[in-house]
């Protein structure tokens, strides 16, 4: 059975699904997702693994759209 890759390609990150709108305020604030549901299989034994994962953000303020590298 093959194996599949560990990390598969990813899309580029300049896609035109991913959408940008300016800051809505120059305000400090914070853009928080929770995943408690997030499953996993380790690569070294083949085990499942289960976890919470938590993604905090916070947001430039006063930028308009992407910010160039």
């Amino acid at each position: 059975m093959p194996n599949p890759p560990l990390f598969p390609t990813l899309p580029n990150a300049r896609s035109p699904q991913l959408e940008t709108f300016p800051t809505p305020t120059d305000a400090p604030f914070v853009v928080e997702h929770v995943c408690d549901e997030f499953t996993s299989v380790c690569p070294k034994t083949g085990h499942p693994d289960f976890g919470t994962v938590t993604v905090r953000f916070q947001p430039r303020g006063g930028r308009t759209g992407p910010v160039a590298a």
